[in-house]
């Protein structure tokens, strides 16, 4: 339990230090859909933008919405809700709830909404071990890369499944490892220098992702690895995994810098670069030996 707070606690400074200025919105393009993760490559799409915007309609079509809906939705891990209310304008009958740990991400989500003029949107800062919800609350629940910020996905995969009404869906994007064996050079790197991954995609294989889904009652279960079914390229999967171990890591150092008042000196702001270089390095080598897939996850709530 104590891990799970410590984890949340993490998060919740890199995304507040990330997200820390509130003008990053302030624009005129109002087809400029904000967000950060990696987008849905199919053929016919030129460019970060397109693909970011065509993996929101991606997650609008995994969920089965339509404009006949009336249905609760809820965002485990919103960001700054750019995908909630990208459907939300789409969908206008349709309610979402976007959960995240970062204040500064709901003050961002917020007046992107304002922005866009929706409605039928809602954002809190809540955890999605302990949503506050009550049971069978949602008609359908996905997280678009945020599963793979936490370390304990079973317990995840538990509160989901208690605040979906029977039938409910859960939709899931997210990075897992391709297969549960790493060898014993890996297995001590891991444990003897990454003990607390910034970005911790590789402590769960897809197959042990599936087997969690499982023990908990999930059923109809469909994983499609987007890499190969959706044309996402690896070079885009790689940079992006990789600019995102960077931008955490980096966010990490300078919170625990700043929060170490007793030595603020730029002998020990060196050390920490330093620190954070070799533990950067060896995240991008044990990337490369993980070799994760990019993957889509459906599953429904057995109904009683």
């Amino acid at each position: 339990m104590k891990k799970n707070i410590d984890n949340e606690k993490k998060i919740k400074k890199i995304y507040n230090r990330l997200w820390s200025d509130t003008n990053r919105i302030h624009r005129n393009d109002d087809n400029l859909v904000l967000g950060w993760h990696l987008g849905f490559y199919e053929k016919g799409i030129k460019n970060q933008k397109e693909a970011m915007i065509n993996m929101n309609n991606f997650v609008g079509k995994l969920l089965g919405l339509n404009s006949e809906n009336l249905m609760k939705i809820l965002d485990a891990g919103c960001g700054v809700g750019a995908t909630s209310i990208h459907l939300a304008n789409k969908y206008p009958d349709i309610t979402f709830i976007g959960i995240t740990l970062a204040p500064n991400e709901i003050e961002l989500a917020e007046k992107l909404q304002k922005e866009k003029n929706v409605e039928n949107t809602k954002f809190l800062q809540r955890s999605f071990f302990d949503t506050g919800f009550p049971n069978e609350y949602f008609d359908c629940v996905f997280a678009l890369e945020s599963v793979s910020c936490t370390k304990n996905k079973k317990k995840f995969l538990n509160e989901m499944y208690k605040i979906l009404k029977p039938g409910g869906k859960i939709v899931i994007i997210d990075f897992f490892r391709k297969h549960d064996s790493f060898n014993s050079f890996v297995k001590n790197m891991r444990y003897n220098f990454l003990r607390e991954l910034e970005f911790p995609l590789g402590d769960v294989s897809i197959n042990t992702f599936k087997l969690y889904n499982d023990i908990e009652g999930f059923k109809n279960i469909n994983i499609y690895n987007l890499l190969t079914t959706g044309n996402v390229k690896y070079l885009h999967l790689y940079g992006f995994i990789i600019s995102s171990i960077f931008k955490n890591s980096y966010a990490n150092i300078q919170t625990q810098f700043k929060d170490n008042i007793k030595d603020k000196t730029i002998i020990n702001f060196f050390r920490m670069k330093c620190a954070f270089f070799i533990k950067f390095v060896l995240e991008c080598v044990l990337l490369l030996i993980a070799k994760p897939g990019y993957y889509s996850i459906t599953a429904v709530k057995n109904e009683i």
